[in-house]
């Protein structure tokens, strides 16, 4: 009788234990934007220490993807908005392929749960303060890399506001996860033995403390005359956007904003901004483009691109006093093309959305260059991958991500995109002008900080002046690839450390 209590006890325990596993990670996504409760980075991440402690390797991956499976249930609902709204897909299918996407997500999760439960089944100073946030940063590199990657909801990001993003210069926004989790390991330790209490909450006031001071660094420095810039936030519906009908009002909306503001020394439309070819729009853009001249005015354009060959690009051209063509790298699948294009085209509508049949442009192109300064622009999702802006940084002196987060209506990928555009910008120490069909279009200075912002919603032209920047930061000097050797033969070195200890 007194066994079959204990089993009772055990399973109640076991399901309470995996249901806090679930919480924690629907609540994590609270920590980025727009919510911006950046103390749920330690809570989240410490509750499932917590639940992993003492389990099998086994019940270890099921907590694990549980967390994963609430994350981004939560942090990447957006995409279903796209699917269903945009996508003219049911709601129940579009649920459906949304929750199956969430739910393969959450296994890097699990997967991490597993191999640090079976590697480092010790619950020792080493294994939570070193070998958990290696396992945790790994898991975001090769998520970030992995069938294209998806690199959101980084918990690095989380922290763009605190003294941990100074360190983003030198350890890019995974070693901040590192120094997050880290934290997180201390603060566990810190409540379950008193010997080290004192010495855990030490180390954490050291790191936040080491931040601080890294904070006043000054990793570039100012070259040019600043530039007057316009972004143009137009706000066209994505129903009538791609819609031919609708075509003149998007043009004529960009160009009399254009001209309202022609006086700037550079404008800039966002991501798809002339919903049509270029080659079909040839007597418009030339219109554009005299008028630029004439003022000594650069602008800078979304706009889908073809070539003799037949493909076509998601591309930014530029007009008046500036030149450069830039074709979009990193393409989104589904969105941007199609995998299995064949099997899946005319399944759902999701599989026709318009302009999804895009060619990924050339790895090496030619900067924009805008009064003699060299501007890295990107479109859209690819200000997400560290190693596209690290490949640049050597070489910009300003940041464009020119995006149309429309597609994802009022949920939180916008505010969490530029979230991630800001982190880019303090790990290369350059200026950012973001530019949104319907927002955020914004202004981010060489530490990371959102100095302007447009509302969001609105046809709205933010104004404002941007400061082409040189110098390298340790990160763009080093790049991330010597940063993720170094974790894995850390990894490597706690193995070792912890099977001798066995």
């Amino acid at each position: 009788m007194k066994s079959l209590k204990t089993n009772t006890y055990l399973q109640q325990s076991s399901f309470f234990m995996d249901v806090l596993a679930l919480i924690a990670g629907a609540l994590l996504p609270l920590a980025f934007a727009p919510i911006n409760l950046f103390f749920l980075a330690f809570a989240c991440p410490l509750l499932l220490l917590i639940v992993l402690r003492k389990t099998t390797p086994k019940r270890a991956f099921w907590r694990g993807w549980l967390f994963g499976l609430g994350n981004f249930a939560v942090g990447a609902s957006w995409i279903y908005v796209s699917i269903h709204t945009f996508g003219n897909t049911s709601f129940i299918l579009a649920a459906i392929i949304t929750l199956g996407f969430v739910a393969l997500l959450a296994l890097f999760y699990g997967v991490m749960s597993y191999v640090y439960t079976w590697l480092f089944a010790r619950n020792s100073w080493l294994n939570l303060c070193i070998a958990f946030p290696c396992c945790w940063v790994l898991q975001e590199i090769l998520r970030s890399w992995f069938l294209t990657g998806f690199p959101w909801l980084l918990i690095g990001n989380t922290q763009i506001d605190t003294f941990l993003a100074p360190y983003a210069p030198l350890i890019s926004v995974y070693g901040v996860s590192f120094l997050v989790i880290c934290c997180n390991s201390l603060l566990l330790i810190a409540c379950g033995k008193r010997r080290y209490s004192w010495l855990s909450l030490v180390i954490i006031l050291g790191i936040f403390g080491i931040g601080s001071g890294l904070g006043t660094i000054n990793w570039s420095h100012p070259t040019h005359k600043p530039l007057t810039v316009s972004l143009i936030q137009g706000n066209v519906s994505q129903h009538m956007k791609w819609n031919p009908a609708y075509l003149h009002i998007s043009l004529q909306r960009y160009q009399q904003l254009t001209n309202a503001n022609i006086n700037s020394n550079l404008i800039v439309w966002p991501e798809g901004a002339v919903p049509d070819l270029l080659n079909e729009q040839r007597t418009f853009l030339s219109k554009i483009d005299d008028a630029a001249k004439a003022h000594h005015t650069a602008v800078i354009s979304g706009i889908p691109i073809s070539n003799k060959s037949g493909q076509y690009f998601n591309g930014a051209i530029t007009l008046g006093d500036a030149y450069g063509v830039y074709l979009k790298r990193h393409l989104v699948p589904f969105g941007e093309y199609v995998p299995l294009e064949n099997l899946l085209r005319g399944l759902i509508g999701f599989f026709d959305l318009p302009m999804s049949n895009f060619t990924a442009g050339p790895d090496n192109q030619s900067l924009l260059q805008v009064n003699g300064i060299s501007i890295a622009p990107y479109l859209c999702y690819e200000i997400a991958y560290l190693n596209l802006v690290l490949h640049d940084a050597p070489q910009a002196e300003l940041l464009l991500n020119m995006s149309d987060d429309s597609w994802f209506g009022d949920s939180w990928a916008a505010a969490q995109q530029l979230q991630i555009a800001q982190m880019r910008s303090l790990e290369t120490a350059r200026e950012q002008m973001v530019v949104a069909n319907s927002g955020y279009t914004a202004i981010i200075n060489n530490k990371g900080e959102i100095t302007a912002i447009a509302p969001k919603d609105n046809i709205e032209v933010l104004h404002g002046v941007v400061q082409a920047r040189q110098g390298n930061t340790p990160l763009v000097n080093i790049g991330w690839v010597i940063e993720l050797l170094v974790l894995l033969a850390i990894t490597a070195l706690c193995i070792i450390i912890s099977r001798k200890r066995q």
